[in-house]
């Protein structure tokens, strides 16, 4: 019954709340939805019912905005996008089960409805400034979530997750996933699920507000917000680092060369400096409390860590399967959820995505995500959209992260990646254009498509 009454104050709340409000809602919830499903879960033997939360707001908020406004997006893009959705469909169709594959079946669309609706969203500088106000709570909670969850309360965070499968006399906690630990040791996961989820999430949270700072927005924020901003991202660093997450780390530090170029920074050699500094000083600290965070980096990045070392055999077997048998074998397939019915699995999104849609299938997604890049483009030189430029570099490095790693292609970490591409493809008014430039025309000679 509480689980009901739950979502149906979240349905409600969607059904009468402005659009801008159900944003805000998915950004404030999506960090802590497998914490509290896990919760409904373990106290009421349910879960299954609130997860449908996000799936329900995405389709309000993109219902609301079909009804008080044309959804227009470029041509090649909306092609692309049902040709997506036609081969997700012919795939799930052709999953050996279907109800096995409903999950991944999700996962594929209701992000991209999310796009769509964000790409006409009604964005103006009051409600850009909210969004990363609620990006700075959302860093906030998510550390602090992580500091609690792994040196207060780990037994009982993760009992409430699931975890653990046994405690011995001697206290040693057996986890049921081989990720809880590296090399021996804790990795920090917060209240998000696991430690590669934890870590994506709080690399992106790092990357939209180090981008933010990076962009002509930071003059919208006032000192305080800014220097807040700043004090949110050592402790993100700090999180990000304990995690262990390599996929973050690698987001992370692509991501950041991207919105660099992109934004064309001439970076004074104090704040070079001063950025090099903090970052050794906080490792060499950790290290120094933590000894074996040396460790980990040390042997991670020598290919001396077992999991970091077999990535490139586990894509490699990857690609010779999926070149073997190139047309796919229907979603859901390399689901490991799904205890023993999985019939391929590597570390590689690439890969598993290869495998359960084909090789066609996923020259769709790629193309899908190459050709919203370049739109992005084009929408960051004429529309002056701050966000512009964080959307192609955490789109950038996470399709390359894809490569090595399962992880992006997961929960919350997906929403999160194709909100910001929605937001990075709007053509709203954000920031005030410079009295000299002239206004913005028509980003094609043709009439965008209408949905």
């Amino acid at each position: 019954m509480v689980e009901i009454i739950t979502l149906g104050l979240i349905v409600a709340f969607c059904m009468i709340a402005r659009i801008d409000k159900i944003l805000y809602l998915l950004l404030l919830l999506l960090p802590f939805h497998s914490f509290i499903k896990n919760v409904f879960s373990r106290l009421y033997d349910g879960g299954n019912l609130f997860s449908s939360w996000k799936e329900i707001a995405v389709l309000i908020l993109l219902y609301k905005i079909f009804m008080e406004y044309p959804i227009r997006l470029n041509r090649d893009v909306v092609r692309f996008i049902f040709l997506f959705f036609f081969v997700i469909i012919l795939y799930f169709l052709m999953a050996p089960s279907q109800s096995d594959a409903l999950a991944t079946f999700r996962d594929h669309t209701f992000p991209v409805l999310l796009f769509v609706a964000l790409a006409n969203f009604p964005f103006r500088s009051l409600v850009a400034r909210n969004v990363i106000n609620i990006l700075c709570i959302s860093t906030l909670f998510v550390a602090i979530g992580g500091f609690l969850q792994n040196f207060v309360f780990k037994v009982p965070v993760a009992t409430i997750m699931n975890r653990i499968d046994f405690i011995d006399a001697a206290g040693y906690i057996q986890y049921n996933s081989s990720s809880a630990r590296i090399m021996g040791f804790e990795r920090m996961s917060g209240l998000i699920g696991g430690p590669n989820d934890f870590g994506l999430t709080i690399a992106f949270l790092i990357c939209a507000l180090g981008g933010i700072l990076l962009t002509p927005m930071r003059r919208q924020l006032s000192k305080f917000q800014v220097r807040l901003t700043y004090a949110l991202l050592l402790l993100a660093l700090v999180c990000l680092i304990l995690s262990f997450s390599r996929a973050g780390w690698g987001i992370c530090g692509i991501a950041f060369i991207f919105m660099w170029k992109l934004n064309k920074i001439r970076l004074p050699v104090k704040l070079l400096l001063g950025s090099a500094l903090v970052t050794v000083f906080v490792v060499l600290i950790l290290t120094q409390v933590f000894p074996y965070v040396g460790d980990v980096i040390t042997d991670t990045f020598t290919g001396k860590e077992a999991s970091a070392a077999d990535r490139g055999n586990s894509f490699s077997t990857g690609l010779n399967k999926n070149i073997s048998e190139p047309l796919g074998h229907g979603l859901g397939s390399t689901d490991q959820s799904r205890t023993g019915k999985a019939k391929f699995y590597s570390e590689s999104a690439i890969m598993n995505i290869t495998y359960e849609i084909g090789v066609p299938g996923l020259i769709c997604l790629i193309l899908l995500h190459l050709k919203i890049m370049f739109e992005i483009l084009r929408v960051k030189k004429r529309f002056n959209n701050p966000f512009s430029s964080i959307a192609i570099a955490v789109s950038s490095a996470t399709l390359v992260a894809c490569i090595a790693s399962v992880n992006p292609y997961g929960m919350p970490y997906l929403f999160y990646w194709w909100t910001i591409l929605g937001l990075g493809i709007n053509r709203s008014p954000i920031m005030p254009r410079p009295a000299t430039e002239k206004e913005p025309r028509a980003l094609e000679p043709e009439k965008p498509a209408m949905i």
